[in-house]
């Protein structure tokens, strides 16, 4: 339930010295960079192949952050089988705008990239199926090993890959958790300065209310 975007825009204004571009070459920074996963499940607009989409969509913007420095990547998905119901209402008001996409739990991904994406991705079943795909072919994308390392943060405890391929193992202490914007301070609190790369206002709130108690 994202917080109003003026929100943001007030402390952009206020605190300019706070917000600074990119770099445009690769430098060390933080040890650990946080994608959220879901914000990039929307950029298929522009790929006509599940190929095109998890190499534009997830390997391009983890590859950069390895790139920049960090050695560990987190990726993280909303579990929505562990979030409040309380989201319900603004889920529902936000798929109301939508097509009606009829995509059962049993149904299999089509061979291409269906259109209009915005409306199969109001469909859970269909978001599901398509997280899943990613998670399934991460590891072999990527090639993660002891230098780069890749926890992938969906259902269940987190899991981390430290070998090209093989199975992944359960990372230490932590459990199941729902969305990406609460999960990725338990990461920060772990790793250290991190590179958070995430477009969801809630993100600020939840960072400053994080670094007030501790």
């Amino acid at each position: 339930m994202t917080i109003h975007s003026d929100w943001a825009k007030m402390i952009k204004t206020r605190n300019p010295e706070c917000f600074i571009k990119p770099p445009e070459q690769p430098h060390p920074t933080a040890p650990c960079g946080i994608i959220d996963g879901h914000i990039q499940l929307m950029g298929a607009y522009h790929v006509t192949s599940w190929e095109q989409f998890l190499h534009s969509q997830f390997v391009r913007p983890i590859n950069r952050l390895f790139a920049q420095g960090c050695t560990t990547i987190v990726l993280l998905f909303d579990n929505r089988m562990a979030v409040s119901p309380f989201k319900g209402m603004t889920q529902y008001k936000r798929c109301n705008k939508y097509q009606e996409v009829q995509f059962s739990s049993t149904d299999q991904l089509p061979q291409q990239i269906p259109t209009p994406w915005i409306d199969h991705m109001m469909n859970r079943n269909f978001k599901d199926k398509v997280i899943s795909l990613v998670c399934e072919r991460i590891q072999d994308l990527i090639k993660p090993d002891e230098t780069r390392v890749l926890i992938v943060d969906f259902k269940g405890p987190p899991k981390l890959y430290k070998t090209p391929t093989g199975c992944a193992i359960d990372v230490p202490r932590m459990y199941e958790m729902g969305e990406s914007d609460v999960k990725f301070t338990r990461y920060v609190h772990m790793l250290g300065d991190s590179i958070v790369y995430a477009t969801d206002g809630d993100y600020i709130p939840i960072t400053l209310l994080y670094y007030s108690v501790h």
